[in-house]
């Protein structure tokens, strides 16, 4: 899956967590942040906007981390690869410091008032 971000500071999402209005209340607690349109190369499903916060772990070492996002139009069964190529692509945008990228996808099916993946609990 091939992918196209472009930064932009006033992307929109329909997602209260992946909103700019979220990213500067986190920054309040010290989180940077950078939002993106996201565009899929091949149109394999409409733009989306994505927003990654990032702070420090300690010991110089820094997280990002996408809350509740990617919000996009995809088949679940595609989530996988889609997560996969926003890492690669994402990497050399985040801080030479930054360690992973911890993704939040909300695994519900629209309309749906259950998880798609149920997995039991062991």
């Amino acid at each position: 899956m091939r992918l196209s971000l472009s930064r932009n500071d006033i992307a929109s999402s329909g997602v209260f967590l992946q909103s700019n209005f979220w990213a500067r209340f986190k920054a309040l607690a010290g989180w940077s942040y950078i939002r993106f349109d996201v565009s899929f190369i091949n149109g394999e499903a409409p733009s989306f906007a994505l927003s990654v916060l990032e702070r420090e772990l300690g010991a110089g070492i820094r997280f990002a981390y996408v809350p509740h996002g990617p919000d996009c139009d995809i088949d679940h069964e595609l989530m996988t690869d889609l997560l996969s190529s926003l890492a690669l692509e994402l990497r050399p945008l985040l801080s030479p410091r930054c360690a992973f990228i911890r993704f939040d996808p909300a695994w519900y099916g629209t309309g749906q008032d259950r998880p798609v993946f149920d997995a039991p609990l062991v």
